[in-house]
Parts: structure tokens; sequence; C-alpha cells
């Protein structure tokens, strides 16, 4: 599955890039790019990880030196928006990086997916059979929520369903 997932990936990002930009036609993979060095920002997350290590693979065929700097959400779309990072693959709009791509978003170019069809939601183990929905949740795992980072917006929509439901 992973390796199916990554060739798609690699597969959108060259596309992206051949056929992307209005000179797209002048463009060849593999072109003298004189050595300039190209920021991608991502998160610390599996998924965001192996796909801009894809597009850096892509981009080092092409000739770049490539440079990726691991940051917060917020800041990788400051970064990229305020032009410190050239590129991101990280955004998982229109839900969990909304606030983000609406802040920041007339300051970048939105290239299209890289990945469609992911969902973001709490999960439970497998053993917790009764549990399969957030109102069948009480005091399971001494009522906690384990989150990933406080800048992610997944963070936010659990920290706002604990406010929204009364278990």
């Amino acid at each position: 599955m992973f390796k199916k997932m990554s060739l798609l990936v690699a597969a959108v990002i060259g596309l992206l890039f051949t056929f992307g930009s209005e000179d797209s036609y002048k463009t060849t993979v593999g072109s003298d790019s004189g050595g300039q060095t190209v920021t991608l920002a991502t998160v610390n997350w599996e998924s965001e990880i192996a796909s801009t290590n894809v597009l850096a693979q892509v981009l080092q065929e092409a000739g770049f030196n490539v440079q990726i700097t691991t940051v917060d959400p917020a800041i990788m779309f400051s970064s990229v928006a305020e032009g410190q990072s050239d590129a991101m693959v990280g955004g998982w709009v229109p839900t969990t990086h909304q606030a983000y791509a609406e802040k920041y978003g007339d300051s970048m170019v939105d290239l299209g997916a890289n990945l469609e069809g992911a969902i973001s939601a709490l999960t439970v183990p497998t053993y917790m059979e009764d549990i399969n929905s957030i109102t069948d949740l009480t005091d399971e795992n001494d009522s906690t929520i384990t989150a990933i980072e406080p800048g992610a917006g997944v963070t936010n929509s659990a920290q706002n369903a604990v406010k929204e439901y009364d278990n």
C-alpha cells in the first residue's frame, strides 16, 4: 500500500512540475537548475515526510539542491507565504489546516492536491469493541484523548469535540 501511495504521489507531483507552469512546454526533467537550492517545509507526520521526500527526489533529479525543514504546521504555512520556504506538500485542506489556508492563501500558489480522500478522525484501539462514535465514550483511558501537536487543526477539532459532547 505504501509503495503504491508513494508512486501515486510521485506521479502527481511530477505531473504538476511538468505541466503546472505557463512555460511547461519548455521544461524538461534533468534541466540545468544551476544548482539552485529549494527549501521544502514539512511537518513531522509520516505521510508528509514521505510526500516531501518524494518531491525532494524529483527536484534533485532535476538538478536542484534540496533542503527539508521540519516545523509546526503554522510555521509551515507562514514560511511558504513569506518566502522563507519554497514549497510544502503538507497542507490538509479544507479541514485540518483550513484556518492557515485562509490566513496565508493569498500569498501562496496552490498547485492542487497531492492526496485525495484522506480523513482525519478520532480513533480507538480495536479492544474497545463497543465504541463506535464519540457519544459512546465515557471514562475510557481515564477520559484522555491523545492528539498530535498543538498547531494541528485536528487537535483543535478534538478540543472542540470535548466541549461539544457532554460525555
